[in-house]
């Protein structure tokens, strides 16, 4: 995980804060606020959910409020939607050929 923010976190941090929507020092503040609530609201109820979801809703939903419709990329929102959707298979099969792997190393 830290090679990965080392590497690659840069980026994240800007699609974020200027890709996405524009962020001062306000909205980064109502970001982080509605974020965290969202996290402590579902885990009261006891749903699972994601930081990084809650993260990237938070700017979306306060970019399009902010700045009206045309205030959020929704084009890399959708981007960003689909890796989530993708993510589970792709793990799913990297997860499977990694375990037929290991079985037919162990079962030689």
């Amino acid at each position: 995980m830290a090679l990965g923010i080392i590497s690659y976190g840069w980026r994240v941090i800007q699609t974020m804060g200027s890709e996405l929507t524009t962020i001062d020092f306000h909205v980064g503040y109502c970001v982080e606020f509605a974020s965290t609530l969202s996290v402590v609201i579902a885990t009261v109820i006891g749903l699972p959910v994601s930081s990084t979801h809650c993260q990237v809703g938070a700017v979306v939903s306060l970019g399009a409020y902010r700045f009206g419709r045309r205030g959020t990329n929704w084009r890399l929102f959708g981007k960003i939607a689909l890796s989530w959707v993708c993510t589970l298979p792709f793990a799913g099969v990297v997860a499977a050929a990694m375990t037929a792997a290991a079985r037919a190393m162990i079962t030689r």
